[in-house]
């Protein structure tokens, strides 16, 4: 009886320790074929038994990317970071999440640590250039798309970057903070238009009340209500 324990005991036992490596392949194979949500599932279950495994937290947080979940994403690549051999598809995985999240000097950091060294990824050159120019930061976007047309010069999207290096190296090529800036003086502007009609159609009415004038009050009313739409439809 106490063989038949032991016999079962090992048997369990190796059981429970192939099981971890048998859930990680079956979430590797659902995430390939595009079943996320069970893959999600099947990977957190296999992370319980293997936490020490840099991969699931790396495709747990691809998944989580996906859903546009993006603080998970990136607290499942920082702990993956702290256990891989392989830091640089984490550090540019990371830098897309935080990208997308609008955290553009953190991917910065993110993107520079992914092109450093022999296993340094060639897009993380495209996505630094990216993010500087999300930054306004036109030397070194022009720098960086350089940098990736060198190491991808013939990649599918070389033509359009040239191009854009091109536009990029015009001293008067807008950036974001100049556009985003033009618009609010524009918006500013529109918007101070608009008072100035609505005061005025403040002092129409007034003058209107006190004279009687109830026909040339409707006709210059009109006529400022017009101005007022106009502007609020200006582009």
């Amino acid at each position: 009886m106490r063989k038949l324990s032991i016999l079962v005991f090992l048997v369990l036992t190796s059981a429970l320790t192939a099981a971890a490596p048998d859930l990680f392949e079956r979430g590797r194979e659902h995430y390939g074929a595009g079943r996320f949500e069970i893959a999600l599932v099947t990977l957190l279950e296999a992370l319980k038994q293997e936490p020490e495994n840099p991969d699931c937290y790396l495709f747990i947080g691809n998944i989580y990317s996906n859903k546009r979940e993006f603080e998970k994403a990136i607290a499942y690549y920082r702990i993956g970071l702290d256990i891989t051999d392989r830091p640089n598809i984490f550090h540019f995985n990371m830098g897309q999440a935080l990208y997308y999240s609008k955290r553009y000097d953190e991917a910065l950091v993110s993107f520079r640590n992914a092109v450093l060294g022999e296993e340094g990824i060639p897009d993380a050159w495209l996505e630094l250039g990216r993010t500087y120019y999300q930054l306004s930061d036109k030397s070194n976007t022009i720098y960086a798309w350089q940098r990736y047309l060198r190491a991808k010069p013939d990649n599918p999207q070389a033509a359009v970057l040239r191009k854009a290096i091109q536009a990029l190296s015009s001293e008067d090529y807008p950036m974001p903070a100049q556009i985003a800036r033009r618009e609010r003086e524009r918006l500013a502007l529109q918007e101070a238009r608009r008072q100035a009609l609505l005061e005025r159609l403040i002092e129409v009415l007034v003058e209107a009340k006190s004279n009687g004038d109830a026909e040339g009050l409707l006709d210059e009313a009109t006529s400022i209500l017009g101005a007022a739409e106009a502007v609020g439809g200006d582009n």
